[in-house]
């Protein structure tokens, strides 16, 4: 009996489960928002407030050849690559220093005055 209700709620689950190929759907919802997206920059007018797709393609295939976005790129990288270990290791410094000093977690979770 076990079996047979387990294989009456596997049944039940592939019926509500999505598709096999959700690809067709992703890439028409794709080209839909795309779509209403150069409509809309189209009919607006304004390249300023609300520039089309088309306009933002070109100039992310030229910033892409040109070396600015690569220097940039490495810039922003560097400051990651320096500032995200020491953020770790003074956030593992203070979880570790915290059960250290319980009156200074107790100041920092009281509503009464430590001091």
């Amino acid at each position: 009996m076990v079996n047979g209700q387990m294989q009456r709620s596997v049944t039940s689950a592939r019926s509500l489960s999505l598709p096999e190929s959700v690809w067709p759907y992703r890439l028409l919802t794709l080209v839909v928002v795309l779509s209403v997206w150069e409509v809309y920059a189209r009919i607006e007018g304004s390249p300023l407030t609300f520039p089309a797709f088309s306009a933002v393609a070109v100039a992310l295939g030229e910033l892409v050849q040109s070396p600015e976005l690569w220097q940039a790129t490495w810039t922003t990288l560097q400051s990651f690559l320096l500032g995200f270990p020491i953020g770790v290791a003074i956030g593992i410094l203070s979880a570790l220093s915290l059960p250290c000093r319980p009156s200074w977690l107790d100041c920092l979770v009281s509503t009464s005055d430590c001091y």
